[in-house]
Order: C-alpha cells, then sequence, then structure tokens
C-alpha cells in the first residue's frame, strides 16, 4: 500500500519516489490500479530488484476489508547460481621448513 500516485509524473512526490526507487536499481513489477474519487491510480505495487525476473505470475483480489486490493504474487523459484571460485593450494610436505622461517 503506498501513498503515492505512481502514474502521475507531474507530481513532485512522484517523480522523487520513481527517482528513489531507480537510484537503488528497483522496479515496480505490478500494481493494481484503484479507483479513487473518480480517478484512476496505482497505489498497491510490487517492487522488485531491476535486475531480475523475480515474478513468474501476480493477480489481485478484493477482501473486502479495506479500500485496497490483495495483490498474490508466484515468484520464479530460480535461484542466482554462485560465482565459481577458484582455490589455490599447496601440499604442506613440499613446503621447506627452513626457508619458511
Amino acid at each position: 500500500d503506498f501513498n503515492f500516485h505512481v502514474d502521475d509524473l507531474t507530481n513532485p512526490h512522484t517523480a522523487k519516489f520513481l527517482d528513489l526507487l531507480d537510484c537503488y536499481n528497483l522496479i515496480i513489477a505490478a500494481y493494481y490500479l484503484a479507483q479513487l474519487i473518480k480517478q484512476i491510480t496505482a497505489l498497491d505495487l510490487v517492487i522488485t530488484r531491476s535486475c531480475e525476473d523475480m515474478i513468474h505470475r501476480w493477480s489481485s483480489m478484493d477482501p473486502r476489508l479495506s479500500d485496497h486490493k490483495v495483490i498474490h504474487t508466484k515468484f520464479n523459484p530460480a535461484k542466482p547460481r554462485l560465482p565459481r571460485q577458484e582455490r589455490k593450494y599447496r601440499k604442506l610436505r613440499s613446503v621447506d621448513p627452513v626457508v619458511s622461517k
């Protein structure tokens, strides 16, 4: 639940909020358009990192508990691969104790 009208780019608060998301490499991945006072606006958001395709599918539901919707999100289960590491070592028997002093 966000009280930023992210679809109104002329709003200075919206511009600052979107700039903040951009600074941290975040995007609005899913949103629900709500009708407020004869105006359609996006308030219910799902924010993710922009470098990953995390959301597989999403849908919204109205539980009629408040003026906002519930956004059901199904995430991609793929984990990022760990970077490959190369380790170098020597056998202890090949180390000369006299030279290493």
